[in-house]
């Protein structure tokens, strides 16, 4: 599997199991700094996305 394809499946799993302001902050947030990150970092480290999430809710 190439990465592109990785990453499209990756992005659209977690914004179906997503709702409300959480989804609509995958679909708004995920840029191009994050898809660098993910391409040059963490697909080359791990060649896969098992178990990495795209953002992680902090409560202040």
């Amino acid at each position: 599997m190439t990465y592109d394809d990785a990453h499209q499946l990756f992005i659209q799993h977690h914004i179906a199991s997503r709702v409300g302001e959480r989804r609509n902050r995958l679909e708004r947030g995920h840029r191009h700094a994050e898809s660098l990150f993910l391409q040059n970092v963490w697909w080359k480290l791990f060649g896969n996305f098992h178990y990495l999430h795209p953002e992680y809710e902090v409560l202040d």
